[in-house]
């Protein structure tokens, strides 16, 4: 997860029905910014991105924590989904 290139993508998502903003974003996971984040290392969350107007339900777990906010890393991503998400990271502006 940490060696995939990021990119500074700043997107609505949900992590466990509370919405929240990425401060970026990648094929593999994502930094969120929550701060006092109420999760443990390696806690399973369950994640909700919509991109291109189609609504992606997918499970994750939290890999890093600081001051700051989250690192989340996709869990178990089907080749398809995988294929959306690394598509649309790499169409965004960096």
């Amino acid at each position: 997860w940490r060696f995939q290139i990021r990119k500074p993508i700043e997107t609505d998502i949900a992590v466990n029905d509370l919405k929240l903003r990425t401060r970026d974003l990648s094929s593999t996971g994502f930094y969120v910014e929550w701060p006092n984040c109420p999760h443990e290392l390696n806690k399973e969350v369950s994640v909700t991105l919509v991109i291109e107007k189609q609504t992606l339900e997918l499970k994750a777990g939290v890999v890093r924590l600081d001051n700051f906010g989250a690192g989340i890393a996709f869990r178990s991503l089907d080749p398809a989904t995988s294929k959306i998400i690394k598509d649309w990271v790499s169409k965004q502006e960096s």
